[in-house]
């Protein structure tokens, strides 16, 4: 993608061999990761990959483009038989950014397999928040890319 200066989406059904049961994709390019990141959490399709509970695996790649851009991809599976569920303890709620982020790409769901029926609402009023696995996971890759950015500028 930051190759192509453009986000667009992968034939995840063609790529992974998995004997999957769902597939998700989101793709983003901001000026930084956590600009990405906030605004995949910031849209409610993005939201309902990045906090759902049916997949098992995630996968995130970043590549900061010629052209400025971050480019950010999150890839999402559910096995049909996945690994075991540890309940996770409920992140804080992240910081409501105060300027209005670009919106992303619309995620996407694989069309071979039908989907899942939808999540029950949760029993709060709270919006849901990704896992506190996925946070640290944007945690480290915001340290990356402020790692690369100041080795650009140096």
């Amino acid at each position: 993608m930051a190759a192509a200066r453009a986000i667009f989406h992968s034939p995840l059904e063609q790529r992974v061999h998995a004997d999957w049961v769902r597939l998700g994709e989101n793709v983003a390019v901001d000026v930084s990761v956590e600009a990405a990141e906030r605004a995949l959490e910031a849209s409610p399709d993005h939201l309902i990959n990045l906090v759902s509970p049916a997949y098992d695996y995630v996968g995130i790649g970043v590549a900061h483009g010629a052209d400025g851009g971050v480019y950010v991809v999150q890839e999402f599976m559910q096995l049909a038989s996945g690994p075991p569920r540890q309940p996770a303890p409920a992140p804080p709620p992240p910081a409501v950014p105060k300027r209005r982020a670009p919106a992303p790409a619309r995620p996407r769901s694989s069309p071979e397999r039908p989907p899942l029926p939808s999540l029950r609402p949760l029993a709060s009023s709270a919006p849901p928040q990704p896992s506190s696995r996925l946070t640290d996971v944007f945690g480290r890759l915001r340290e990356f890319d402020a790692a690369v950015t100041r080795s650009r500028h140096h």
